[in-house]
């Protein structure tokens, strides 16, 4: 068994460095020399113990709390794509009618050019078959209009409710975070008492 006085120097520098990673490692060393101590040094061993239990306590939190912290990031993530994609849905087909209408290098809408085409080819038709392929022509506008604006109302709201479903899970890790750090304060406070009931036990 080494020095009683030695070991209780051991842990007075490291409580004294505050390093919690060293004072785990010195206090299971300490702990493992103390299977012959005398019975006036018990209270020590006792006050060590209780101590190291307290900073395996505290790195566990601080592992659970960055495991969460980047879940809670991958989820903020996610709510921030799928606010981005909503907007995108309520815009999308002004952004596809911006980008179509940007002009050519001689300034000429290359949307307002696909309009006079199919003007010019509905008009041709017309001539030649008849006002029926007018009709047509307009049915078809209805049913694409019908089908995106269906489109767009049902991925708005399968959006909403994955929005709220997120929104949800980060206000959950958020609370999640809070506890567990208000924890670990609570813990390292314990600890920093331990800490100097052993520093005046060897002082």
């Amino acid at each position: 068994m080494a020095d009683i006085f030695e070991l209780k120097n051991m842990a007075k520098t490291a409580v004294s460095e505050n390093d919690l990673g060293n004072v785990a490692e010195t206090f299971n060393l300490i702990l493992q020399n103390s299977s012959e101590a005398l019975p006036e040094d018990n209270e020590f061993f006792t006050k060590v113990r209780e101590a190291l239990k307290l900073v395996r306590e505290y790195k566990k939190l601080s592992r659970e709390i960055e495991t969460a912290e980047s879940r809670r990031a991958s989820q903020a993530k996610r709510l921030e794509d799928l606010k981005e994609e909503l907007e995108f849905i309520k815009y999308r087909l002004a952004i596809f009618i911006e980008k179509a209408d940007k002009k050519d290098h001689r300034g000429r809408s290359n949307f307002n050019g696909f309009l006079i085409l199919v003007f010019a080819i509905d008009g041709i038709a017309v001539a030649l078959w008849g006002a029926w392929t007018l009709w047509f022509t307009v049915a078809i506008v209805v049913i694409a209009a019908i089908l995106y604006f269906t489109n767009k109302i049902t991925n708005k709201r399968d959006l909403k409710k994955m929005i709220a479903s997120t929104e949800k899970r980060v206000a959950e890790f958020d609370a999640e975070l809070e506890a567990k750090k208000n924890e670990r304060e609570k813990i390292l406070s314990e600890y920093n008492k331990k800490a100097d009931e052993i520093i005046s036990m060897v002082s």
